[in-house]
């Protein structure tokens, strides 16, 4: 999902830099969002831990169209 491909290889993770960034204006109910080309990862501020994994399930598993 961050990458914009359904594999990579264990010398790209190590090498790889992610940034997480926190919109003061989202709130929970707004999709977990990925600039794939810079490897930046937009997560709105989740009240639980329960929520944040429940959001990164849905943006994993609805991947269609990457790879």
């Amino acid at each position: 999902f961050l990458t914009g491909t359904d594999r990579l290889q264990m010398k790209d993770l190590n090498n790889m830099k992610i940034t997480f960034c926190c919109p003061e204006s989202w709130n929970e109910r707004d999709p977990i969002r990925a600039l794939t080309c810079f490897s930046v990862l937009f997560l709105p501020k989740y009240s639980t831990m329960e929520t944040v994994e429940e959001a990164l399930q849905e943006a994993i598993n609805n991947n269609r169209g990457f790879g």
